[in-house]
């Protein structure tokens, strides 16, 4: 995913100190701008900074797909919510890099642009990783399983397995 820099990222990259940021698009039914630096709008779309976000090591593999992952900080479990209610296998995700205090939309550099995979809620550090991939690779398993089981493997009571010179009787946890 090559492209040009502008004349503005140019300038920005060519100081003495240059601090980047990301900006994640993230499509739940209600899309979430977020940004990791401070809020910032562009194209109407306010990019909020109201929650701590990392974007992980963001590099193709020697195919060419890139896996990566969005951590969001989870403290009041509106994130948690949200990825148990919509489930967001398959979801798109796009992440910009931006540069200095004011870039317009043609400044900001795709790195990302892709799917929500499988999601990980973390109820100790209070966050949410996303995994995001450029490639839909996470779409055979299923992106939510919250319920007890619907079906029972176990063969049922007084069932006899036998195993070399062991003989095993099952029987139902209420005996």
């Amino acid at each position: 995913m090559s492209q040009t820099l502008t004349a503005y990222n140019t300038a920005e990259t060519a100081k003495l100190l240059t601090k980047p940021y990301f900006l994640v698009e993230l499509g739940f039914s209600v899309t979430l701008y977020m940004s990791t630096l401070k809020d910032i709008v562009i194209s109407s779309k306010l990019y909020s900074a109201s929650r701590m976000i990392t974007v992980g090591n963001v590099k193709p593999d020697a195919n060419g797909n890139i896996k990566s992952s969005v951590i969001i900080d989870n403290v009041d479990n509106a994130i948690s919510v949200l990825t148990l209610a919509e489930s967001p296998s398959g979801l798109p995700v796009v992440v910009y890099k931006a540069y200095g205090d004011s870039p317009a939309p043609s400044d900001l550099v795709k790195i990302f642009d892709g799917v929500m995979g499988l999601t990980k809620i973390d109820d100790r550090s209070n966050n949410v990783t996303i995994n995001i991939n450029s490639v839909a690779i996470d779409m055979l398993s299923p992106g939510l399983i919250v319920s007890r089981p619907t079906f029972n493997w176990l063969p049922p009571s007084g069932t006899t397995i036998k195993t070399g010179n062991t003989i095993l009787t099952l029987q139902s946890g209420n005996s």
